[in-house]
């Protein structure tokens, strides 16, 4: 891999490219540092700026790789590694932690947890889809983590398949059992709507689209946190659909196995037609996975 040595002055003047200047009584500035054309872990910071409805910029929007790398790569930089983002005068990395910063400082806070506990078990959740999305990747780039998956395809095919046979089905199983113990009191509403129509016999649909069928008449949504939406189902979304798309067989025959539906598998859908959601999944915005890795 190339070795970007950036320092000193150099460093100062690649921050000050792209790290935009700003001063008390400047317009509210969003920005987002993502490799370009990469869904990634900059999708969890693109679904929750999204679900707040509010506008950012992607900095490195058809910018060439190198540049990019330049920035990404530079010793003695700020941060570790991208995604990164700019708001006003702060700068911040590491995804968990610009999810929650996102949630609190855009669309009036109502992303994030009201009560403390909730914020915290938030967090706990959000810290397993970082662990989960860093079993993936590894996965795919198990010799070298900053070289492209093809160049080591052939090496990373048994690491690949202990994933999909091994880690995949115990993350799978423990979010699914995550989100069944927090929407308990939305399923029982679900359940007594089924339970209706299986009296009177008016239920003719597959499980799954009855269920969602149920939700909507219930008037109810399955989310991980405290019966709310949060920033941590939208970082959820991502890593399931990433998951579905990269170990789609494996992952339809989880949701298959799973009885009497899987409720990740109503979440999805659930998320995906969020408004707000919908419009960003049908945007420009929302680059095609590279089968390099799931949620990349």
């Amino acid at each position: 891999m190339t070795s970007y040595s950036i320092e000193g002055k150099e460093q100062q003047e690649l921050l000050e490219r792209f790290v935009q200047a700003w001063q008390p009584g400047d317009a509210e500035v969003w920005r987002l540092f993502y490799w370009p054309n990469m869904v990634g872990r900059g999708e969890f910071v693109r679904l929750v700026l999204a679900e707040c409805d509010t506008a950012y910029e992607e900095v490195f929007a058809g910018t060439d790789l190198q540049t990019v790398a330049s920035f990404n790569f530079a010793r003695n930089k700020p941060f570790f590694a991208m995604p990164a983002i700019q708001h006003n005068a702060v700068f911040l990395s590491q995804s968990a932690v610009l999810v929650k910063y996102i949630a609190q400082h855009a669309g009036g806070g109502r992303l994030l947890p009201a009560a403390e506990t909730d914020r915290y078990h938030a967090e706990m959740l959000m810290q397993c889809v970082v662990d989960w999305v860093a079993e993936g990747h590894d996965a795919w780039h198990p010799i070298d983590k900053n070289a492209s998956h093809n160049s080591q395809a052939a090496r990373a095919e048994p690491f690949m398949q202990y994933y999909k046979e091994r880690r995949l089905p115990r993350w799978f199983e423990f979010f699914e059992s995550a989100l069944r113990r927090a929407s308990q009191p939305a399923l029982e509403k679900v359940e007594a709507v089924m339970s209706g129509r299986a009296e009177d016999g008016s239920d003719t649909a597959s499980p799954e689209e009855a269920w969602l069928a149920a939700l909507d008449e219930a008037g109810v949504s399955l989310y991980f946190v405290a019966g709310a939406i949060s920033y941590l189902d939208l970082c959820m979304y991502h890593v399931c659909d990433g998951n579905r798309h990269q170990c789609s067989d494996e992952w339809q025959g989880l949701v298959e196995a799973s009885k009497p539906v899987s409720y990740l598998s109503l979440f999805m859908r659930s998320i995906a037609r969020r408004p707000l959601v919908a419009a960003h999944l049908a945007s420009e915005r929302r680059y095609q996975f590279t089968m390099t890795g799931p949620t990349f």
